[in-house]
Formats: structure tokens, sequence, C-alpha cells
């Protein structure tokens, strides 16, 4: 029994520690496309500090992925990599950063931006200030909670384990 319990307590801990330590990060590269003028463009959303909105009547499209979260890749006859599937509603095109108009080409529709985004006026929350003020370095002003949600999971799946292991130890006594 003591060792279901340290276990359970390990497993929480580490499960707390993961969470603390997730931070923001750049958003992927896809395209976007206006349906109705049958307009394509590239299209980043941005990344901890900037937000890119995109105009009305755009939506966004990134590259397709397979079961374990890897870009379906475009090959060759010959076998070469040079791009990623990308689908929209209006037609597939083999996506690589840098090559948006080869995509636009690829599915009949006009190219007009290498990133058709725009700066959103929203405050970005600034994360690296949010861990300074929990950590007692200030206040950030951030309201951010997903760290908080985290710590919880980890805390709700380490009871979880601990009850299928005191579980399975009654089992066998």
């Amino acid at each position: 029994m003591r060792s279901v319990l340290r276990t359970a307590v390990l497993f929480s801990s580490l499960s707390t520690a993961a969470a603390g330590t997730a931070e923001a990060g750049p958003a992927m590269w896809g395209m976007a496309i206006n349906e109705s003028t049958r307009d394509c463009a590239g299209y980043w959303q941005g990344d901890e500090f900037t937000e890119y909105e995109l105009p009305p009547g755009w939506t966004s499209h990134y590259p397709a992925r397979d079961d374990a979260g890897q870009n379906i890749d475009c090959r060759s006859d010959a076998g070469a990599t040079y791009g990623s599937r990308l689908v929209t509603p209006l037609g597939s095109c083999c996506f690589a950063q840098g090559q948006e108009e080869a995509c636009c080409r690829q599915m009949g529709l006009k190219f007009v931006s290498s990133n058709i985004g725009t700066p959103s006026k929203r405050p970005v929350p600034d994360f690296r200030a949010d861990a300074a003020s929990s950590a007692g370095g200030g206040d950030s002003g951030c309201s951010c909670t997903s760290s908080g949600r985290a710590t919880g999971a980890g805390l709700l799946l380490a009871l979880v384990l601990a009850g299928v292991l005191v579980f399975r130890s009654r089992g066998r006594a």
C-alpha cells in the first residue's frame, strides 16, 4: 500500500511540475482562402507576442496530419518530398512555407499575398511576465488560467492512477 501511495505522490508531483513548464509558441504557417472571390494567400496566425487576424470572408487552412500528428507529405514520382498536403473546400495543394503562390496555383485560385493576416488590436498576454508574476516577480496583469487547468488535470490523473493501483493491489491480496 505504501508503494502505491508513493507512486501516486511521485506521479502527481511530476504532473504538476510538467504543467508549469508550458509556454506559448509560434502557430503553424498555412493558407487562407476567400471562397466568394476565389482569392488565396499565405497565413500565419502569430506567436506568443503577436496575433494576426484574417480579413472578413477569409478562412484558414493548414497541412493535413496523420494519426501521429505529423504533416502528410507530398511526394514526387521519384519519392522526393516537396511539401505537405493541404486540403480546402476549393481544392488541395502541396504546401511549403514560402511557396504560397505555387499552392494557390495548384488549386486554381488567385494569389494575393504571402501573409494576409493583419496584427490584432487585442492585447496578447505576456506569458513570460505571467510566469515571473506567479513566481513572485510582480503583477503582469495577465489572467491566464491554462497552467491551473493543466495542474488540476495532472492531479486528477494522479488520483485516478492511485485508485487503479489500489484496486489492483486489493484484488491480489
